[in-house]
């Protein structure tokens, strides 16, 4: 069966297990933590077993004749995607600030340490305690199952890859049944859709707001599938999504709650009231566990205890984080201009403490070393978009513009054209639209405005759609590059450096400098190791991190791996 109108085909299928598991994922540690249960090495493969048993009965219900078979051969893909997302990750080093700074520590102490975070706070003798206490923790207490099963911290990062993977499954499903193009053209806005630039430099950290694009780019397709028809497994799948969505961060809340809205506006204004209270329902149960039950930790807690449900961001006592993360010169500046200053700049990754440098505006489509380099950074401050993006930003105008002249009464009725109104809203209703992992579903507008001009028949558009496509694929394709580079580079010198301290055979002394979560890179190599305040300028360094390190004698000189080797031939470095 090949019909999303009567049934799913492959690539929904797929989309629909993998948010089935982490969905699932979500519910069950909930659960576990309101029964005063711990996280155990037990909690994976049951849940894995409970998200093969629903996609059992999805099989059944759309595959009678061939639920078996079909049953079979699309597990064995989830599985596929599963086992090798977790064996991808755990090869790598989260090398981000944030991730190494408190997201990893709310793993270890969820998985290691069997924190329940809903009868228990946090002392203030664990780092970056009040982050970990009052923040959103979808992403780490999922990272934490994984964790408590495989004992290897890394590996709890396969939810990027899981969560990425389903978008790209959704995006596809719903082009082939609904958008009429080539099968081409089909997997590869796909592969643009998910392979967002937010998702494609966080995939190998911590940070969360890569899952958030994957997890926006998934509640869009659920909105545009539901817009057609609320089958039961739709309706479950958007239940899924709001569950997981609302828990990875706060500004999460008001774009799941602006995609819901505008959805259900877009129903009563279609006059479809059955399908429109289906859907009211749903994301009310759906809005209910995932504040009452899997949020209950902060929601819950935050506002009975500290009076405001988004403490300490507000509330009594506010904690400023954008003055000090901000680049010079934008604490002073309204939300547009902050937006079209990264927009047009070079991409960097500046505030204003880290270093000297301020935004750079530049030329589209010109790039310098700067822009190259910074492209390794997870979360660039300024055009985080990538290096082309302001190229793109300008030729979707120019496309949008090209629409009201030739099809305005077409795209106001249409419900894609409504979503692109939508999520420009969705983005400018945030004060710190400048920086790209804040509004991560920006990425979408110019890939659904290129859908709308599938109609427009004017020669001078064929040749601005087609460099709108090659930029695009450029600007991801660059950052792949970058990123993988850099990840496979200073993992292995951070596996060198590992190797070297353990084979030194004495006990490390280290200043972690508030990068705690980096005591677990010694445990899980077998290096003793003692943690003190070094204030000694003479230190060992550890790469991507703020941990420095003293030894009372040269590390031993090990052959270095060739990947490193190739990289300080490069350098000029011996």
């Amino acid at each position: 069966m090949d019909n999303l109108k009567t049934g799913p085909n492959l690539f929904y299928s797929i989309g629909f297990g993998l948010l089935g598991f982490v969905g699932l994922t979500s519910l069950v540690a909930a659960l576990s933590f309101a029964l005063h249960i711990a996280l155990a090495f037990w909690h994976f493969p049951f849940i894995l077993t409970l998200s093969l048993i629903l996609y059992y009965f999805y099989c059944a219900h759309f595959y009678r004749a061939t639920k078996q078979s079909v049953f079979v051969k699309t597990s064995a893909i989830l599985l596929a995607i599963i086992i090798l997302s977790i064996v991808v990750s755990s090869q790598f080093y989260d090398l981000s600030h944030d991730g190494q700074e408190y997201h990893q520590e709310a793993v270890y102490q969820l998985g290691h340490n069997h924190w329940n975070p809903f009868y228990k706070l946090l002392s203030n003798t664990v780092n970056e305690d009040l982050w970990i206490n009052h923040y959103p923790k979808q992403s780490e207490t999922s990272a934490a199952v994984v964790y408590a099963f495989t004992h290897q911290i890394e590996s709890g990062k396969a939810y990027n890859w899981i969560l990425l993977i389903a978008s790209f499954c959704l995006a596809t499903a719903f082009l082939k049944q609904y958008v009429n193009l080539s099968a081409k053209k089909t997997i590869l806005l796909s592969f643009l859709f998910a392979f967002n630039p937010v998702a494609i430099h966080q995939v190998f950290t911590y940070l969360v707001d890569g899952q958030l694009a994957s997890l926006l780019l998934c509640l869009l397709v659920a909105c545009l599938l539901l817009y057609h028809s609320a089958r039961w497994d739709i309706l479950l799948l958007f239940g899924f999504i709001i569950v997981i969505a609302i828990n990875i961060k706060f500004t999460a809340i008001a774009f799941t709650g602006l995609f819901i809205l505008f959805l259900l506006m877009l129903l009563l204004l279609n006059k479809q009231v059955g399908r429109f209270w289906q859907v009211c329902v749903t994301a009310a149960i759906s809005t209910f566990l995932a504040v009452i039950l899997v949020g209950f930790n902060p929601f819950v807690i935050n506002t009975f205890r500290f009076q405001n449900v988004f403490y300490p961001l507000f509330g009594k006592h506010p904690v400023d984080i954008m003055t000090f993360t901000s680049p010079p010169g934008f604490p002073e500046k309204n939300r547009v201009e902050k937006f079209l200053i990264s927009t047009f700049s070079h991409t960097d990754n500046i505030d204003i403490h880290k270093n000297a440098r301020v935004p750079t505006l530049k030329i589209p489509l010109t790039f310098n070393r700067v822009d190259i380099s910074e492209l390794s950074s997870p979360d660039n401050r300024v055009a985080g978009f990538g290096i082309f993006f302001s190229a793109i930003f300008l030729l979707t105008i120019v496309l949008l513009v090209a629409l009201l002249l030739d099809k305005r009464r077409l795209l106001f009725k249409s419900y894609l054209g409504g979503f692109v109104a939508m999520l420009v809203f969705s983005v400018f209703i945030l004060e710190e639209a400048w920086w790209a992992r804040y509004v991560p579903h920006l990425w979408f507008v110019p890939l659904l405005v290129l859908i709308l001009t599938e109609g427009l028949t004017a020669k001078w558009i064929t040749p601005i759609k087609n460099l709108t496509y090659v930029l695009l694929f450029a600007n991801i394709a660059a950052s792949i590059c970058m990123i993988t580079e850099t990840n496979i580079l200073k993992t292995a010198e951070i596996n060198y450096q590992l190797n070297q301290f353990k084979a030194s055979g004495e006990t490390v002394k280290v200043d972690f400098n508030f990068f705690e979560a980096n005591r677990v890179r010694f445990t899980e190599h077998g290096i003793p190791y003692r943690q003190i305040p070094i204030v000694d300028s003479v230190v060992l360094h550890m790469p991507y991190t703020m941990a420095v390190v003293k030894t009372s004698k040269p590390l031993p000189n090990l052959p270095k791996p060739w990947i490193i080797s190739t990289a300080n031939s490069l350098k000029g470095v011996k």
